[in-house]
């Protein structure tokens, strides 16, 4: 426990200190507050991490933990979902799955000039889904199923509105993200892992399935980019902090692609992250704290203030207390 909490502090004082790399000013003030008030809690979710495990697979679940996370309607979230943000831990589909809503929910409140993001389910349609020979029909209903109720969830009423749609696709323990770009019609392939194939063997047919079922649902929709978006290839984008040796932290740079990227391709994306190094290391650990702090810490967090008032109790509690007790259960 006395490690994680060095750990949890040395982070503090890095917020503190406005020594990020991938902070702005405005979320490095957000961002010191919210810590003061969860940092405890995220002492005691890490310390769970710290067992040995390095992945969780997307399977695993836990009846008896108290959810920690909790959108109206639309998804709950337990605890042990959350411990995989833990450094060195595979990121679970439920902590994309929360990151999806949070982002969501953030761009009602986006700047002048910027762009209407959508953020989509990963793995939106099943993988067995996408094998060649399944219907269209078949996709295209569980496609629209889901896209209508988060259009309908964020008070979006027309799906010519949105300028971007982003689906995470999760792939043999690795985790990319496609980019629908309607008003610049592109379809981008935007991934942390080098390949030496920039068609992709590792998504195979994948990216020319899913531009089919958006081609089909922008038809049945009207949109104006439905062609445009048909007659696109598939382009995986060139990033300079692509990674060769990094097999466990997809996820957190998912994560922050989803974040920062407003389209434009590379030229115009500055994700603030380092090329493949030890500093880059730094900052996707960093990353994994900060992201913790967003979702539990977010309004959209039905479960926030619960989570407050058990930070509360255990930062009140004196120091040998502190380092004897059990994880809490939040």
């Amino acid at each position: 426990m006395a490690t994680i909490h060095a750990r949890s502090k040395e982070i503090h004082s890095f917020f503190t200190e406005k020594s990020s790399e991938v902070a702005n000013n405005e979320e490095m003030t957000n961002m010191k507050k919210k810590w003061d008030d969860t940092i405890n809690v995220i002492s005691t979710l890490a310390s769970v991490g710290n067992l040995g495990s390095n992945h969780i697979p997307q399977e695993y679940h836990l009846d008896d933990v108290t959810p920690t996370f909790l959108q109206e309607m639309v998804q709950a979230c337990e605890q042990v979902i959350f411990e995989s943000l833990f450094p060195g831990i595979y990121v679970h589909i439920g902590v994309l799955e929360s990151w999806m809503h949070i982002l969501n929910a953030d761009e009602k409140h986006r700047g002048p000039g910027s762009p209407l993001r959508l953020f989509l389910t990963p793995n939106i349609i099943p993988l067995p889904m996408l094998e060649k020979g399944i219907p269209d029909k078949a996709r295209m209903e569980v496609f629209q199923s889901s896209i209508d109720v988060l259009l309908k969830n964020y008070n979006i009423n027309n799906i010519n509105k949105v300028d971007l749609i982003f689906i995470p696709i999760i792939k043999s323990e690795h985790v990319f993200l496609f980019v629908f770009d309607l008003k610049n019609p592109s379809v981008a392939i935007i991934d942390n892992m080098e390949t030496a194939n920039q068609s992709g063997d590792r998504y195979s047919h994948i990216p020319y399935i899913m531009k089919d079922v958006l081609t089909n649902y922008l038809l049945s929709k009207d949109h104006p980019s439905a062609l445009k978006i048909s007659n696109q290839t598939p382009q995986s984008i060139e990033l300079p902090w692509k990674t060769t040796k990094n097999g466990v932290d997809c996820g957190i740079f998912c994560m922050r692609h989803m974040k920062t990227y407003m389209g434009g391709g590379p030229k115009k994306w500055n994700s603030r992250l380092l090329n493949e190094s030890e500093g880059q290391n730094k900052q996707l650990n960093q990353l994994r704290f900060k992201y913790l702090c967003k979702i539990l810490m977010s309004n959209v967090n039905f479960l926030k203030e619960d989570i407050l008032a058990l930070s509360r109790k255990h930062d009140e509690m004196d120091e040998k207390k502190k380092n004897g007790q059990k994880p809490l259960q939040i």
